[in-house]
Protein backbone atom coordinates (compact mmCIF):
# COMPACT_ATOMS: atom_id res chain seq x y z
CA UNK A 1 0.00 0.00 0.00
CA UNK A 2 1.06 3.61 -0.92
CA UNK A 3 0.11 5.60 2.16
CA UNK A 4 -0.81 9.95 2.21
CA UNK A 5 0.40 10.32 -1.89
CA UNK A 6 -1.32 13.07 -3.76
CA UNK A 7 0.05 10.91 -7.12
CA UNK A 8 -1.50 7.80 -7.75
CA UNK A 9 -1.46 6.03 -11.16
CA UNK A 10 -4.90 5.23 -12.58
CA UNK A 11 -5.37 1.84 -14.86
CA UNK A 12 -3.40 1.74 -18.36
CA UNK A 13 -2.51 -0.37 -21.06
CA UNK A 14 0.13 -0.18 -23.83
CA UNK A 15 2.43 1.16 -21.42
CA UNK A 16 5.94 0.71 -21.16
CA UNK A 17 8.47 -0.15 -17.90
CA UNK A 18 12.23 -0.72 -17.56
CA UNK A 19 14.20 -0.77 -14.38
CA UNK A 20 17.04 1.60 -13.75
CA UNK A 21 18.82 0.55 -10.08
CA UNK A 22 16.06 0.40 -7.72
CA UNK A 23 13.63 2.50 -9.73
CA UNK A 24 10.80 1.04 -11.99
CA UNK A 25 9.79 3.56 -14.59
CA UNK A 26 6.63 3.53 -16.41
CA UNK A 27 6.36 5.02 -19.87
CA UNK A 28 2.88 6.03 -22.01
CA UNK A 29 -0.21 3.95 -21.91
CA UNK A 30 -3.52 4.63 -22.51
CA UNK A 31 -6.26 5.09 -19.61
CA UNK A 32 -9.55 3.73 -21.39
CA UNK A 33 -11.18 4.85 -18.44
CA UNK A 34 -10.81 8.86 -18.91
CA UNK A 35 -10.48 8.98 -22.63
CA UNK A 36 -11.26 12.50 -22.82
CA UNK A 37 -8.46 13.62 -20.59
CA UNK A 38 -6.58 11.17 -22.56
CA UNK A 39 -6.60 12.62 -25.86
CA UNK A 40 -6.70 16.22 -25.08
CA UNK A 41 -5.50 19.29 -27.50
CA UNK A 42 -2.35 18.39 -26.60
CA UNK A 43 -1.89 15.08 -25.14
CA UNK A 44 1.22 13.54 -23.97
CA UNK A 45 2.57 10.79 -22.42
CA UNK A 46 1.80 9.58 -18.48
CA UNK A 47 5.53 9.22 -17.08
CA UNK A 48 6.58 8.06 -13.57
CA UNK A 49 8.57 6.10 -11.44
CA UNK A 50 7.99 3.48 -8.44
CA UNK A 51 10.63 3.22 -5.65
CA UNK A 52 11.10 1.71 -2.57
CA UNK A 53 12.99 3.25 0.63
CA UNK A 54 12.68 2.03 4.78
CA UNK A 55 10.01 4.69 5.17
CA UNK A 56 7.55 2.60 2.40
CA UNK A 57 6.27 2.70 -0.98
CA UNK A 58 6.37 5.58 -3.15
CA UNK A 59 5.09 6.75 -6.76
CA UNK A 60 7.24 9.78 -8.33
CA UNK A 61 5.36 11.89 -11.45
CA UNK A 62 7.94 13.42 -13.44
CA UNK A 63 5.20 14.39 -15.77
CA UNK A 64 4.01 17.03 -13.70
CA UNK A 65 8.24 18.02 -13.24
CA UNK A 66 8.65 18.78 -16.99
CA UNK A 67 8.95 15.09 -18.18
CA UNK A 68 7.23 15.24 -21.48
CA UNK A 69 7.01 13.45 -25.13
CA UNK A 70 3.71 12.92 -26.90
CA UNK A 71 1.15 10.28 -26.06
CA UNK A 72 2.98 6.94 -27.13
CA UNK A 73 0.79 3.25 -27.00
CA UNK A 74 2.34 -0.11 -27.39
CA UNK A 75 6.08 1.17 -27.77
CA UNK A 76 9.02 -0.43 -26.50
CA UNK A 77 11.39 0.83 -24.14
CA UNK A 78 15.07 -0.41 -22.45
CA UNK A 79 17.83 0.45 -20.64
CA UNK A 80 20.97 1.62 -22.67
CA UNK A 81 23.99 4.88 -22.31
CA UNK A 82 27.26 4.33 -21.64
CA UNK A 83 26.74 4.59 -17.55
CA UNK A 84 23.73 2.14 -18.10
CA UNK A 85 20.99 4.96 -16.88
CA UNK A 86 19.66 6.23 -20.01
CA UNK A 87 15.79 4.69 -21.43
CA UNK A 88 15.52 4.38 -25.02
CA UNK A 89 11.44 4.93 -26.10
CA UNK A 90 10.70 3.29 -29.32
CA UNK A 91 8.42 3.50 -31.90
CA UNK A 92 4.66 2.42 -30.93
CA UNK A 93 1.72 4.37 -31.61
CA UNK A 94 1.30 8.16 -31.30
CA UNK A 95 -2.21 9.84 -31.80
CA UNK A 96 -0.27 13.17 -33.02
CA UNK A 97 0.11 12.39 -36.66
CA UNK A 98 2.19 15.46 -37.36
CA UNK A 99 5.17 13.90 -34.89
CA UNK A 100 7.58 12.07 -36.84
CA UNK A 101 10.08 11.43 -33.97
CA UNK A 102 9.85 8.12 -33.02
CA UNK A 103 12.58 7.61 -30.56
CA UNK A 104 13.32 9.63 -27.47
CA UNK A 105 15.86 9.25 -24.69
CA UNK A 106 15.56 10.24 -21.08
CA UNK A 107 18.07 10.16 -18.50
CA UNK A 108 17.57 8.91 -15.52
CA UNK A 109 20.07 10.90 -13.72
CA UNK A 110 19.08 14.31 -14.58
CA UNK A 111 15.58 13.64 -15.59
CA UNK A 112 16.22 15.49 -18.98
CA UNK A 113 14.79 13.75 -22.61
CA UNK A 114 15.65 15.01 -26.15
CA UNK A 115 15.40 13.36 -29.35
CA UNK A 116 18.95 11.75 -29.78
CA UNK A 117 20.55 11.58 -33.38
CA UNK A 118 20.98 7.98 -34.53
CA UNK A 119 23.23 7.50 -37.45
CA UNK A 120 22.56 4.31 -39.78
CA UNK A 121 19.36 3.19 -42.05
CA UNK A 122 16.46 3.80 -39.53
CA UNK A 123 14.06 0.95 -39.29
CA UNK A 124 10.47 0.52 -39.82
CA UNK A 125 9.11 1.91 -36.98
CA UNK A 126 5.74 -0.13 -35.13
CA UNK A 127 3.84 -1.86 -32.59
CA UNK A 128 4.00 -5.06 -30.78
CA UNK A 129 7.63 -5.21 -30.43
CA UNK A 130 9.54 -6.19 -27.30
CA UNK A 131 12.94 -5.51 -26.56
CA UNK A 132 16.12 -6.98 -24.95
CA UNK A 133 19.30 -4.90 -23.75
CA UNK A 134 22.58 -6.55 -23.90
CA UNK A 135 25.97 -4.46 -23.44
CA UNK A 136 24.98 -1.24 -24.65
CA UNK A 137 22.49 -2.55 -27.71
CA UNK A 138 18.72 -2.66 -27.90
CA UNK A 139 17.40 -5.99 -29.77
CA UNK A 140 13.90 -5.31 -31.77
CA UNK A 141 12.57 -8.14 -33.31
CA UNK A 142 9.36 -8.14 -35.79
CA UNK A 143 6.41 -6.04 -35.09
CA UNK A 144 3.11 -5.04 -36.85
CA UNK A 145 2.22 -1.67 -38.41
CA UNK A 146 -1.65 -0.83 -37.70
CA UNK A 147 -4.27 -3.09 -36.29
CA UNK A 148 -7.65 -4.79 -36.82
CA UNK A 149 -7.93 -5.82 -39.78
CA UNK A 150 -5.39 -2.83 -41.46
CA UNK A 151 -2.91 -4.49 -39.70
CA UNK A 152 0.51 -5.66 -41.31
CA UNK A 153 2.84 -7.84 -39.79
CA UNK A 154 6.34 -6.85 -42.09
CA UNK A 155 8.81 -9.70 -42.76
CA UNK A 156 12.29 -10.22 -41.70
CA UNK A 157 12.73 -7.19 -39.51
CA UNK A 158 15.34 -7.70 -36.73
CA UNK A 159 16.86 -4.23 -35.74
CA UNK A 160 19.87 -3.40 -32.95
CA UNK A 161 20.22 0.13 -31.27
CA UNK A 162 23.52 0.57 -30.28
CA UNK A 163 22.64 3.19 -27.56
CA UNK A 164 26.49 4.50 -26.86
CA UNK A 165 27.24 4.74 -30.38
CA UNK A 166 23.94 5.77 -31.46
CA UNK A 167 23.98 3.93 -34.50
CA UNK A 168 21.50 1.39 -36.06
CA UNK A 169 22.97 -2.07 -37.03
CA UNK A 170 20.91 -5.18 -38.29
CA UNK A 171 21.05 -8.60 -37.25
CA UNK A 172 20.85 -12.16 -38.33
CA UNK A 173 18.09 -13.64 -39.69
CA UNK A 174 18.67 -16.95 -41.26
CA UNK A 175 16.27 -19.39 -39.02
CA UNK A 176 14.64 -16.62 -37.27
CA UNK A 177 10.84 -16.50 -37.44
CA UNK A 178 9.66 -14.75 -40.50
CA UNK A 179 7.69 -12.27 -38.44
CA UNK A 180 6.18 -12.14 -35.39
CA UNK A 181 4.22 -9.35 -32.70
CA UNK A 182 3.25 -9.40 -29.31
CA UNK A 183 5.41 -11.67 -28.30
CA UNK A 184 7.66 -12.07 -25.31
CA UNK A 185 11.39 -11.89 -25.47
CA UNK A 186 13.37 -12.65 -22.12
CA UNK A 187 17.37 -12.60 -22.17
CA UNK A 188 19.37 -16.24 -20.25
CA UNK A 189 23.12 -15.92 -20.18
CA UNK A 190 23.38 -14.04 -23.58
CA UNK A 191 20.61 -15.96 -25.10
CA UNK A 192 17.36 -14.31 -26.26
CA UNK A 193 14.28 -17.08 -25.81
CA UNK A 194 10.97 -15.31 -28.15
CA UNK A 195 8.27 -17.27 -26.98
CA UNK A 196 4.59 -16.74 -28.22
CA UNK A 197 3.03 -13.67 -30.15
CA UNK A 198 1.25 -13.80 -33.33
CA UNK A 199 2.95 -13.66 -36.90
CA UNK A 200 -0.45 -13.10 -39.13
CA UNK A 201 -4.36 -11.79 -38.71
CA UNK A 202 -5.82 -14.52 -36.55
CA UNK A 203 -2.21 -16.79 -36.75
CA UNK A 204 -1.06 -17.19 -33.37
CA UNK A 205 2.41 -18.48 -32.63
CA UNK A 206 2.21 -22.04 -30.77
CA UNK A 207 3.77 -22.09 -27.54
CA UNK A 208 5.70 -25.40 -28.77
CA UNK A 209 7.72 -23.00 -30.45
CA UNK A 210 10.76 -21.50 -28.75
CA UNK A 211 12.68 -19.48 -30.72
CA UNK A 212 16.16 -18.56 -29.82
CA UNK A 213 18.74 -15.68 -30.68
CA UNK A 214 22.28 -16.25 -29.34
CA UNK A 215 23.39 -12.82 -29.40
CA UNK A 216 27.21 -13.65 -29.41
CA UNK A 217 27.26 -15.92 -32.18
CA UNK A 218 24.48 -14.08 -33.90
CA UNK A 219 22.43 -16.92 -34.58
CA UNK A 220 19.07 -18.41 -34.52
CA UNK A 221 17.92 -21.81 -33.44
CA UNK A 222 13.81 -23.21 -33.34
CA UNK A 223 13.15 -25.66 -29.87
CA UNK A 224 10.26 -27.30 -29.79
CA UNK A 225 8.74 -27.45 -25.69
CA UNK A 226 6.62 -30.38 -25.28
CA UNK A 227 4.61 -30.96 -22.10
CA UNK A 228 4.78 -33.61 -19.29
CA UNK A 229 1.01 -33.35 -18.81
CA UNK A 230 -1.74 -31.70 -21.18
CA UNK A 231 -2.47 -29.33 -18.60
CA UNK A 232 1.46 -28.19 -18.58
CA UNK A 233 1.56 -26.75 -21.89
CA UNK A 234 0.24 -22.84 -22.40
CA UNK A 235 -1.94 -22.30 -25.18
CA UNK A 236 -1.39 -19.67 -27.87
CA UNK A 237 -1.49 -15.97 -26.61
CA UNK A 238 -0.67 -12.26 -27.87
CA UNK A 239 0.33 -9.43 -25.14
CA UNK A 240 1.58 -11.91 -22.62
CA UNK A 241 4.68 -11.21 -20.39
CA UNK A 242 7.49 -13.19 -19.48
CA UNK A 243 10.56 -12.68 -17.23
CA UNK A 244 13.43 -14.83 -15.83
CA UNK A 245 12.27 -15.35 -12.26
CA UNK A 246 8.41 -13.68 -11.83
CA UNK A 247 5.30 -15.96 -11.51
CA UNK A 248 2.58 -14.83 -12.51
CA UNK A 249 -0.96 -15.99 -13.25
CA UNK A 250 -3.48 -15.99 -16.18
CA UNK A 251 -7.26 -15.67 -16.11
CA UNK A 252 -9.89 -18.28 -16.51
CA UNK A 253 -13.82 -17.74 -16.46
CA UNK A 254 -14.66 -18.59 -12.77
CA UNK A 255 -12.38 -16.02 -11.09
CA UNK A 256 -10.02 -14.42 -13.55
CA UNK A 257 -6.37 -16.43 -11.55
CA UNK A 258 -4.83 -19.80 -12.44
CA UNK A 259 -2.58 -20.46 -9.75
CA UNK A 260 -0.57 -22.56 -11.90
CA UNK A 261 2.86 -21.78 -12.61
CA UNK A 262 4.16 -22.59 -16.10
CA UNK A 263 7.90 -23.24 -16.41
CA UNK A 264 10.52 -24.87 -18.93
CA UNK A 265 13.77 -25.85 -18.33
CA UNK A 266 16.62 -24.79 -20.75
CA UNK A 267 19.27 -26.23 -19.16
CA UNK A 268 18.96 -29.12 -21.86
CA UNK A 269 18.07 -27.58 -25.19
CA UNK A 270 18.21 -31.16 -26.91
CA UNK A 271 14.92 -31.97 -24.75
CA UNK A 272 13.01 -28.79 -23.72
CA UNK A 273 9.76 -29.75 -21.68
CA UNK A 274 6.92 -27.28 -20.19
CA UNK A 275 5.87 -28.11 -16.95
CA UNK A 276 3.60 -26.76 -13.63
CA UNK A 277 4.22 -25.43 -10.10
CA UNK A 278 4.05 -24.61 -7.62
CA UNK A 279 7.96 -25.72 -7.19
CA UNK A 280 9.02 -26.99 -3.52
CA UNK A 281 11.90 -25.49 -2.51
CA UNK A 282 14.40 -26.22 0.41
CA UNK A 283 14.86 -23.32 3.41
CA UNK A 284 18.21 -21.58 3.01
CA UNK A 285 18.34 -20.22 6.45
CA UNK A 286 19.10 -22.97 8.50
CA UNK A 287 22.19 -24.37 7.13
CA UNK A 288 22.68 -27.38 9.68
CA UNK A 289 18.91 -28.47 9.35
CA UNK A 290 19.35 -28.01 5.95
CA UNK A 291 22.53 -30.02 5.56
CA UNK A 292 20.94 -32.90 8.13
CA UNK A 293 16.90 -33.33 6.19
CA UNK A 294 16.74 -34.07 2.52
CA UNK A 295 15.46 -31.98 -0.32
CA UNK A 296 11.60 -31.60 -1.29
CA UNK A 297 11.06 -33.98 -4.06
CA UNK A 298 10.05 -32.17 -7.31
CA UNK A 299 6.09 -31.96 -8.10
CA UNK A 300 5.34 -35.33 -9.73
CA UNK A 301 4.41 -34.54 -12.89
CA UNK A 302 8.30 -33.03 -13.57
CA UNK A 303 9.82 -35.91 -15.48
CA UNK A 304 13.82 -34.80 -14.01
CA UNK A 305 16.54 -36.51 -15.22
CA UNK A 306 18.18 -38.51 -11.70
CA UNK A 307 21.59 -37.78 -12.10
CA UNK A 308 20.89 -34.11 -12.09
CA UNK A 309 20.41 -31.51 -9.29
CA UNK A 310 16.88 -31.00 -9.30
CA UNK A 311 17.27 -27.58 -7.68
CA UNK A 312 20.50 -26.45 -10.26
CA UNK A 313 18.35 -25.90 -13.73
CA UNK A 314 17.98 -23.07 -15.15
CA UNK A 315 14.45 -21.92 -15.54
CA UNK A 316 12.18 -19.53 -17.79
CA UNK A 317 9.32 -18.42 -16.12
CA UNK A 318 6.31 -17.50 -18.30
CA UNK A 319 3.88 -15.01 -17.40
CA UNK A 320 0.39 -16.07 -19.11
CA UNK A 321 -1.70 -12.65 -18.40
CA UNK A 322 -3.34 -11.72 -21.16
CA UNK A 323 -3.21 -7.94 -22.58
CA UNK A 324 -5.84 -5.95 -21.13
CA UNK A 325 -7.03 -8.05 -18.31
CA UNK A 326 -5.34 -6.85 -15.14
CA UNK A 327 -3.41 -9.42 -13.24
CA UNK A 328 -1.43 -9.83 -9.84
CA UNK A 329 2.22 -10.03 -10.30
CA UNK A 330 4.78 -10.77 -7.86
CA UNK A 331 7.87 -10.47 -8.22
CA UNK A 332 9.71 -13.79 -6.68
CA UNK A 333 13.88 -12.54 -7.21
CA UNK A 334 14.28 -14.64 -4.18
CA UNK A 335 13.44 -17.83 -5.76
CA UNK A 336 17.12 -17.38 -8.01
CA UNK A 337 18.86 -17.05 -4.81
CA UNK A 338 17.56 -19.69 -2.93
CA UNK A 339 18.44 -21.68 -5.74
CA UNK A 340 22.06 -20.59 -6.29
CA UNK A 341 22.33 -20.59 -2.23
CA UNK A 342 21.24 -24.18 -2.02
CA UNK A 343 23.17 -25.52 -4.51
CA UNK A 344 26.80 -23.75 -3.39
CA UNK A 345 25.83 -25.08 0.33
CA UNK A 346 25.39 -28.66 -0.21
Amino acid sequence: MVYGQDFIPGPRVGQAAVLVENNIFYIGGFNFLNKSESLGSNPTSDFFYFYINTTGYFWTDLESQGVNIPLTVWHTANIGGINKDSIFIIGGVHFDETNTNYIYRFDAKTNAIDIPVIQGKAPIMRRGVDSVSYEGNIYMFGGQIGSDNNVVFPNNLFDILDTVNLNWQVGSLVNSPVTRSQYTATLVNGIIYYIGGISGLYNFSPMTEIYQYDIVGNKWSLKTATATVAVAMPGSRVGHSASLGNFTDKPNIEDQTNKLIYVFDFLDLNNVKWFTGPLSIPNPINNESKSKSPIPPPPDDIIIDPSQDPYSSKIVIVGISIGSVAIGLAVLVAIILVYKRTKKNR
